[in-house]
């Protein structure tokens, strides 16, 4: 009798071992936010703010990429949303610095103690494009989908816009582009318009590209090029309220 007894005490002893160590696992979680950049070197040099999360199990974490020239690293406790679960997580938070040349990359080494994985994320690439005038300068704004781009027209004459379009190959988010055809740029005239809007997949948070603009004259034919840049991340008070992993790309 006393066996028995002994024996159910052992089976469900057992039995609560494993429901604790199967609820454990399934708390562990190590996900990424992933990115579609293009960047022109003309104007800028390569630089990506990188955003991995992990539940506290995952502590200090390291990435590797030979294009990479260096790295800051910082760790936030925020919190993740797991079938409506909240539960404790990491934030880790890569400021990296790449080499000044073209490179495309969309895979990188990710270490955690003696653990080696090689992650996904998204793609980010460098180009060099000269612009033919530099004295028709630009900058992007966006609003909401919307990107606003301002013509600083700095020569001495009316310039006409002939041809805006995507110069950036894009799988993961879509430009729609508007074409300002004909429409005029006086001399040291500053003029935004309204010229591309995109959507995002969902485990998308960081995209940017490079818009090319022709322009026109009676006599001569110019170009230039744009960068827009857009992140959904939000800042890390916002984060310690809730991420749901839903919209993250699953690491491990």
């Amino acid at each position: 009798m006393l066996y028995k007894k002994f024996l159910k005490v052992v089976v469900l002893f057992l039995l609560i071992i494993s429901l604790v160590s199967c609820k454990n696992k399934q708390e562990s979680f190590l996900g990424i936010s992933k990115v579609e950049i293009t960047t022109n070197l003309f104007y800028e040099k390569p630089h990506l703010e990188l955003f991995i999360f992990s539940t506290t199990d995952y502590h200090n974490l390291m990435i590797e990429n030979k294009y990479f020239e260096h790295v800051k690293y910082q760790r936030e406790n925020i919190s993740l949303i797991k079938d409506n679960l909240v539960i404790d997580g990491y934030l880790h938070y890569f400021d990296i610095y790449f080499l000044n040349q073209e490179f495309s990359i969309s895979k990188i080494k990710l270490k955690h103690q003696n653990d080696l994985y090689e992650v996904n994320i998204g793609s980010y690439q460098s180009i060099y494009l000269e612009p033919s005038n530099i004295d028709i300068k630009s900058s992007c704004d966006i609003y909401g989908n919307i990107g606003i781009i301002n013509y600083q027209n700095n020569i001495y004459k009316p310039i006409y816009i002939k041809e805006i379009k995507n110069l950036t190959i894009n799988k993961n988010h879509s430009v729609t582009i508007n074409n300002h055809f004909q429409t005029v740029i006086y001399s040291k005239q500053l003029k935004s318009l309204e010229i591309l809007s995109f959507e995002i997949n969902k485990k998308y948070h960081q995209i940017g590209g490079i818009i090319k603009t022709s322009f026109y004259t009676n006599l001569e034919e110019y170009y230039i090029y744009s960068t827009y840049y857009y992140s959904s991340m939000p800042s890390f008070n916002k984060l310690k309220e809730g991420l749901d992993i839903n919209y993250l790309e699953i690491i491990n």
